[in-house]
């Protein structure tokens, strides 16, 4: 019915303006209407021999812009038509860049992107789309148009990155509130560890490295470690051996272990 649009020649310039690829493609369906006063398409430019396949096509330009900067104007209309996706920060887009578009209104508002035609003319006095489409033309157009802002764009980019990476530091970091809370945990259990027996703190310090080690490695025997206080206090290390020792008698030899470790 005339009202699907359909890919029919495919065109890619490189920095210069220069052709790299310019081929008529066979649509998938049957043409209805060729449009050849907009675009320029006629029944014998797409014959056997002298157009290619859709997925010759699609494999051609999935090829050239592998890990290449695309550009272009509306270029998701483009990509749609050729069924192909691009890296996000690989997209250099002149209709979706703020410098080019308009406010819509006389008091401002959302910004809309602009036709190609009418930046041509307001910053290089060219006039473009008069009469049949080429492709070429437009791809020029869009290439001379990201040249033109080019350092400010690129630099743009770059800065927009960098506040990215400083926001998604500083949501990783604990805020003052987490912060506060880890200290006071902290001192809880070094406050918990401190009424183990024995007059000397090295051997507090030595249950509760030995407390967190095994914490570490999330033993299921030491997942949920408590302390308690009662007529005879319990002394809890890690012997050399590998071994915990619990009871009056470990108390002692935590003791000895201390004094050993600690000269």
């Amino acid at each position: 019915d005339g009202k699907i649009s359909a890919l029919a020649r495919c065109c890619l310039v490189d920095f210069d303006g220069n052709v790299l690829y310019d081929r008529y493609v066979r649509p998938q369906s049957v043409v209805t209407d060729f449009r050849t006063q907009w675009s320029g398409i006629r029944k014998c430019d797409l014959r056997k021999g002298e157009a290619i396949s859709f997925a010759e096509c699609q494999r051609d330009v999935a090829a050239l812009l592998k890990n290449k900067i695309l550009v272009g104007h509306a270029l998701k209309n483009d990509l749609t038509a050729l069924m192909l996706s691009h890296p996000r920060s690989q997209i250099r887009d002149t209709a979706s860049y703020k410098p080019y578009m308009r406010t819509k209104g006389r008091n401002g508002g959302k910004l809309r992107p602009r036709a190609l035609r009418d930046l041509s003319s307001q910053i290089f006095g060219i006039q473009i789309q008069t009469g049949e489409h080429d492709p070429s033309e437009d791809a020029r157009t869009a290439m001379m148009l990201y040249r033109h802002e080019m350092v400010n764009w690129e630099q743009q980019i770059i800065e927009s990155r960098r506040m990215g990476a400083i926001q998604q530091k500083q949501q990783q970091q604990p805020s003052k509130k987490e912060q506060k809370v880890l200290t006071s945990s902290a001192s809880k259990e070094k406050g918990m560890f401190s009424e183990l027996g024995g007059s000397s703190m090295a051997s507090a310090e030595l249950a509760l490295q030995t407390a967190r080690q095994l914490q570490t490695f999330k033993s299921p025997s030491s997942s949920n470690l408590q302390v308690r206080k009662g007529k005879r206090k319990a002394a809890l290390i890690e012997a050399d051996e590998g071994d915990v020792i619990r009871g009056q008698e470990g108390g002692d030899r935590a003791k000895k272990l201390s004094k050993k470790r600690i000269s």
